[in-house]
């Protein structure tokens, strides 16, 4: 299913079905995380031996979908052989978070077909709730900007977790603004979402985070840790939008970012204050400490 999740559209077809198991196809039709919805409009022709596309037509006389052949006349393909299936995703939701999450509403959509927020969680004994949200195949780029764009333009205080379908072998960057956290990391007993491994996760992000590296952010970009210096940025909701945005440039590898970028992309005014800074905003982490410009700079802005 979690395959699934990473397809071009929340759908299956009915050979990829097939390819389950006879008691998972129950179980996935019985619990409505998919339902039927349709039938493929082409089939395999048997007049040739290239898996040549044939449409299909419905015939009233035979009660079935088909197509006409030259060798054999009338082909009736089986429904269960063509039909298509949606994938109903707060039902995913519900079957992969049962332990700590229920939709009663609570689910809404951020990106459409990309990017859900479940509503704020406790894992654990914390008697803190942490905003949820899932997203999916964010191994495609432009995808992985929709959901970065939007906790960009969303500045959170704390942690937000991001829970997806991706295998980490397909997550090339984090979020400042969220643990990115893959299913596929913390699946518990009974292939559901298990809140002690999302804990655990949490904290050895934490731990990780919090080592040798050059710069780090907290509080969605309120604490800026640069060359073990501190920077803050108690009030100003621009303030930290941008910094965000430098720092995702910064795990992206990239130095250099020029203002008109960052006034496009966070949608600032054309007369905002970013363009005082100067033509270009560095984050000088490749060379020396000495070239902290970047934070010190914005910091004045």
């Amino acid at each position: 299913m979690l395959s699934a999740l990473e397809a071009p559209k929340l759908e299956l077809s009915a050979a990829a079905l097939q390819s389950f198991t006879t008691d998972i196809r129950v179980r996935l039709l019985s619990s409505g995380v998919i339902k039927p919805e349709g039938y493929e409009a082409v089939a395999v022709s048997i007049d040739s031996h290239d898996d040549s596309p044939v449409a299909l037509t419905w015939s009233r006389e035979h009660g079935s979908f088909g197509y006409f052949s030259s060798i054999a006349g009338w082909v009736t393909i089986p429904h269960e052989d063509i039909r298509r299936y949606s994938i109903e995703i707060y039902a995913v939701f519900s079957a992969l978070m049962s332990e700590f999450w229920s939709c009663r509403g609570s689910a809404s959509i951020v990106v459409p077909d990309t990017l859900w927020d479940l509503g704020n969680l406790r894992f654990g004994r914390s008697s803190r709730q942490l905003p949820i949200l899932f997203a999916r195949r964010l191994h495609d780029p432009a995808r992985l900007q929709a959901v970065r764009r939007d906790l960009l333009l969303r500045p959170f205080e704390g942690l937000r977790i991001v829970l997806t379908s991706t295998h980490p072998d397909g997550l090339r960057e984090t979020f400042v603004h969220g643990a990115i956290v893959s299913i596929h990391d913390v699946l518990g007993e009974g292939a559901t979402v298990s809140p002690l491994a999302i804990g655990a996760h949490l904290a050895q992000v934490h731990m990780e985070r919090r080592g040798d590296e050059v710069l780090v952010l907290e509080g969605g970009g309120r604490v800026v840790h640069l060359y073990g210096e501190t920077f803050r940025f108690p009030k100003g909701v621009h303030q930290r939008m941008i910094v965000n945005l430098l720092y995702q440039r910064y795990l992206a590898g990239v130095r250099w970012v020029p203002s008109d970028e960052i006034v496009a992309e966070l949608d600032l005014r054309d007369n905002a204050r970013i363009r005082t800074i100067s033509r270009s905003i560095r984050l000088g982490i490749d060379c020396s400490p000495s070239e902290k410009v970047c934070v010190a700079s914005v910091s004045k802005a």
